[in-house]
């Protein structure tokens, strides 16, 4: 059984998006960086992170990883605060003429947790621009130094399964990963018309199985 990956923070990866496939280069982070775009007063620049060509993803809604780059390079632009939101050791792309375009957090991928913290910052700093910056903790900094960061914000970390559960097809409870036949589950397959492959269900030991599809 493969290892789960290890995500830290309340960032709702897709990693049961079959569509992306994991590269296996390090991980994945997801960054608040509040830029003051009134420049009132004397601010001072904070970087959110080293820069160098190959860190950053891209930006919700607005920027490549290019221009992300461009931008958090340019000394004019001033910050006044970077906080890390969160991490996974999964690195999902898709492949777009030929080349693999990771995974970016679109300000829609924020639920919950997340998305009431960047609520709490765009309210905490009124006139300026909370940006949604995803990267890679490959090459720009380690990934124990993500970790390290992590925990002094007391983020929490939690193993989470490579695939998603198995679900009772009527009852919707977990099917366990070792021992589902000793505790009562079953699995009914049936042919799908038309075709030679067949599609499965689980049931749980407490739900009435199906009548058979009549045969043709």
């Amino acid at each position: 059984m493969s290892n789960p990956y290890f995500l830290v923070g309340t960032i709702q990866f897709p990693i049961h998006d079959f569509s992306y496939v994991d590269k296996h280069i390090g991980a994945l982070t997801v960054r608040f960086v509040v830029e003051d775009t009134t420049l009132a007063g004397d601010v001072q620049p904070v970087p959110p992170q080293p820069y160098t060509d190959d860190y950053f993803v891209g930006v919700a809604g607005s920027m490549s990883g290019t221009d992300a780059f461009a931008h958090f390079s340019d000394t004019s632009h001033k910050y006044v605060e970077s906080v890390l939101v969160g991490t996974i050791n999964w690195t999902g792309a898709r492949t777009v003429a030929g080349q693999p375009v990771f995974w970016c957090c679109q300000l829609e991928d924020l639920k919950g947790p997340a998305l009431m913290q960047f609520n709490d910052l765009a309210a905490k700093y009124p006139g300026c621009q909370v940006h949604v910056v995803t990267a890679l903790a490959a090459r720009g900094q380690t990934i124990q130094a993500v970790l390290t960061e992590a925990q002094q914000l007391g983020l929490a970390g939690q193993n989470v399964p490579r695939h998603p559960p198995v679900l009772c097809s009527h009852c919707r409870a977990v099917k366990p990963q070792m021992g589902a036949r000793r505790a009562g589950w079953t699995k009914l397959t049936e042919p799908v018309a038309g075709t030679k492959k067949t599609t499965s269900q689980w049931f749980c030991g407490t739900c009435v199985l199906p009548a058979p599809a009549p045969q043709p």
